[in-house]
């Protein structure tokens, strides 16, 4: 059978088109099941619980294309994975944002999966050339991981998606518009709990981001500094979610994700507290502000 010759340029612009728009969406869909599952807190990082970290609620659950990781040998979604790519220098390169040009060496974002690739040289292996490997690699990933962190939290302002502030973060949070929730490091526990119990009455599995610090969270919407802020639901709180993921298991104490009902329990227990029934007041007015 002789099939036709193509055209030039017959479909290759809308297919272009089309794979453009598949991917979107499913970032989209990858994204919302995110900020959609209740949250589990940081993954272990020593390999004992490996199934557990990795199928926790707070990652991305397979819809795009799929990547075998070069240390594990499993194939998962690229969402799941951390790129890296070879240097002109011939240097491995973390490649968080899938930009750079050649063949793609895939990971689990742990550190444990980018030091095993190291020690066996697994890197070399999968590009198929000599490569070098830095020792600090996955300090290298931590750094961008959480640069990424923050600069989607700038770009998320200019777009006017970020709210700050006690009072203003308390009432987008009631109206239940906001996709997630950031809270600094260094915020009084008794503020901190006062921000989390109303997120817990109108949503409880809101993701909630801690471990910036004020300084560094008020660099990126132009103040000195700040305790409290939201991002409102939408596709800036939603990327945010995946690079805060995938940034865990590589940030120093005390970062964690975690839903809104789950990070209130720890300050409860932290507090010597027996848990939400110690929140009726600002439940109550949550519900109240909420609609009848």
């Amino acid at each position: 059978m002789v099939r036709g010759r193509r055209r030039p340029g017959d479909g290759g612009q809308l297919a272009a088109s089309r794979r453009r728009a598949g991917q979107q969406t499913r970032l989209w869909e990858i994204a919302s099941d995110v900020s959609a599952q209740p949250t589990g807190g940081r993954p272990q990082t020593d390999g004992t619980d490996r199934a557990a970290a990795e199928d926790s609620a707070t990652a991305p659950q397979p819809k795009g294309p799929q990547r075998r990781c070069i240390a594990s040998g499993e194939v998962d979604d690229k969402a799941r994975l951390l790129r890296f790519g070879v240097g002109p220098d011939g240097q491995i390169v973390p490649d968080p944002g899938e930009d750079l040009p050649g063949r793609g060496l895939w990971l689990r974002p742990r550190p444990d999966m980018i030091d095993k690739a190291r020690r066996k040289r697994l890197f070399a292996r999968a590009a198929r050339a000599q490569v070098t490997v830095p020792d600090d690699l996955a300090d290298q990933v931590a750094h961008l991981l959480r640069r990424r962190c923050l600069d989607r939290i700038g770009l998320a302002r200019a777009a006017g998606d970020v709210v700050a502030g006690f009072e203003k973060v308390r009432t987008l949070l009631k109206r239940d518009a906001a996709g997630v929730l950031l809270q600094a490091a260094d915020t009084a526990a008794d503020s901190r709990d006062k921000v989390r119990r109303v997120a817990v009455a109108v949503r409880p599995d809101l993701p909630v981001i801690e471990g910036f610090d004020s300084a560094e969270l008020g660099r990126m919407i132009g103040r000195e500094r700040s305790m409290h802020l939201a991002l409102r639901r939408g596709g800036h709180a939603d990327r945010l979610l995946l690079d805060a993921w995938r940034y865990q298991a590589f940030a120093p104490a005390p970062f964690a994700l975690d839903r809104a009902d789950d990070a209130a329990s720890s300050v409860d227990r932290a507090c010597g507290s027996d848990g939400p029934s110690g929140a009726p007041r600002d439940v109550e007015a949550a519900r109240g502000t909420n609609g009848p």
